[in-house]
């Protein structure tokens, strides 16, 4: 059997592990139920599920009677077993929160900043800090952590190649938070926020497979999915259109361009109507929230 045969095959497994995590993050199913809902086999589900029970990631709930024949028997998430780490990087500051497997939040922290001011390394110094402190309290490292950023990622390396509101350029993130937290690299995941926010309207709305989700923020960005698939595009940027250009005359925009959507519809361009640059609505460390409701 060739590497890439087995790869494939390994990679099939965890997806139908992963799939099975989320049916049960839902409530307690029998193997028939999550034969149901997966579409795979009775015999590959009651496999996978022990594979999870094995990992201590799966436990019995008791039994289902469902009017005919034998009454089945139920498995639910052991949502302490493990938790995963969530990063998010903004043009006005950061945030981390811990979930367990359950899909419970166990912990979150933020912080504001003028993050294209602080640079990359204090960045993630200060990224690096809020994990550390929302893992505090919890037993052993995450089991996955995933980076949320503003810009243009490559993710077959993991590189944030360019996000104009940060100032960043070919940065990889993935490196310099696994060096941080002492973690695996292999762990660590950075992507567009707004193709992950695509991704979650998919995995949590029942019968969701085509969509377009747009992000508005300090920039403006979206995620494109269709038939259930993340599109990233040809070069893995698809749903940026926040640098559409649509007006050829207009203001010049971080990206380098001139008078991309961005400059119209971005946080900055809407605090250049509300007040004059004096105003303090204008200090970066201030926050979107905090400056829409000032």
């Amino acid at each position: 059997m060739s590497v890439s045969v087995q790869a494939e095959q390994v990679s099939q497994r965890t997806a139908n592990l992963a799939g099975l995590l989320r049916a049960l993050r839902r409530g307690p199913r029998s193997r028939s139920q999550l034969a149901a809902h997966s579409g795979l086999y009775k015999a590959t589900v009651s496999s996978l599920v022990t594979e999870l029970g094995d990992r201590g990631l799966v436990r019995p709930a008791g039994l289902r009677n469902g009017g005919h024949g034998r009454p089945s028997q139920l498995v639910e998430l052991r949502g302490e077993a493990a938790y995963g780490l969530a990063l998010r990087v903004e043009a006005d500051g950061f945030s981390a929160m811990t979930m367990d497997l359950a899909g419970v939040p166990l912990a979150s922290r933020a912080s504001s900043a003028d993050v294209a001011q602080l640079g990359l390394e204090r960045g993630m110094d200060e990224l690096a800090a809020l994990a550390e402190a929302v893992c505090a309290d919890l037993d052993g490292p995450p089991i996955g952590i995933t980076v949320s950023v503003p810009g243009l990622v490559d993710t077959d390396s993991q590189v944030l190649r360019f996000a104009p509101v940060l100032r960043w350029r070919d940065a990889g993130l993935a490196d310099l938070i696994a060096a941080r937290l002492g973690v695996d690299l292999a762990g660590v995941l950075v992507e567009n926020e707004a193709n992950l926010g695509a991704f979650a309207e998919v995995l949590e709305g029942p019968g969701v497979r085509e969509l377009f989700y747009l992000s508005g923020g300090y920039g403006v960005g979206g995620g494109l999915v269709s038939s259930g698939v993340l599109l990233r595009g040809a070069r893995g940027f698809a749903g940026e259109i926040g640098h559409i250009t649509i007006d050829p005359a207009g203001d010049a925009c971080p990206c380098g361009r001139t008078g991309c959507l961005e400059t119209k519809a971005g946080f900055p361009a809407l605090l250049r109507a509300a007040a004059s640059p004096p105003d303090s609505l204008h200090d970066p460390a201030l926050g979107v929230d905090a400056g829409v409701t000032a």
